[in-house]
């Protein structure tokens, strides 16, 4: 039996593949539950490679964002779609409440939105696709770092755990991204990160020092 367009996207996602859209339909149910139960296992394995003690997946919201990334895709390659609908149907919130269950579950997806939003530009500086990424990158702070122009909203979800709060810093480090760094208490927890060793990130260590 074939794999569906929507798990062999996902497949890709994660694998690493440059990723294929064969379809420019909305998956079925039973296409998402299967992309979904794909995701939930791969997830066992990549909590593995982060910080201890992170939440669980909110798998209302891992697949809202599974979903959304997967249609901006599909809109980004099938010019055909009416800007319209791409605008209706992205749209949406996330359908869950706010929390670091949510953060993280929406980041497995989200992580990737700085890749998005490079190939979105390389189509077009003006495709109105931008304006819908830019605004989860402002709502979901965690998965935009590195991400220059944004409005960085709310980190509070990040902070009420500390392996989310741990991977945040990690992006920051290896992004160097310092506009992250205006907010104190995310200064804080990357100075933490730093533990006094420069040579770890000096174009950070030096911004947190201040002037010598």
């Amino acid at each position: 039996m074939l794999s569906s367009p929507f798990l062999n996207f996902t497949r890709a996602l994660w694998q690493g593949g440059d990723f294929s859209l064969s379809s420019k339909d909305r998956p079925t149910e039973r296409e998402i539950n299967e992309a979904m139960d794909f995701l939930m296992e791969i997830e066992t394995t990549y909590r593995d490679t982060l910080p201890v003690g992170l939440p669980h997946v909110d798998r209302v919201a891992a697949q809202w964002a599974l979903m959304s990334i997967y249609r901006v895709a599909q809109f980004l390659v099938f010019r055909e779609l009416p800007e319209e609908l791409m605008r209706t149907e992205l749209a949406g919130k996330c359908p869950t409440g706010v929390g670091p269950e949510v953060c993280y579950s929406v980041d497995l997806s989200f992580r990737f939105l700085p890749e998005l939003l490079r190939l979105t530009r390389a189509v077009s500086s003006h495709d109105p696709l931008l304006d819908v990424l830019r605004s989860w990158a402002s709502d979901w702070p965690l998965s935009s770092v590195g991400m220059v122009g944004i409005e960085i909203g709310s980190v509070e979800s990040i902070l009420e755990n500390r392996a989310l709060s741990t991977l945040y810093a990690d992006r920051i480090l290896a992004t160097n991204d310092q506009s992250r760094l205006a907010d104190p208490h995310v200064a804080d927890i990357v100075r933490t990160a730093l533990g006094g060793f420069r040579e770890l990130s000096p174009v950070n260590y030096d911004h947190l020092s201040g002037p010598a």
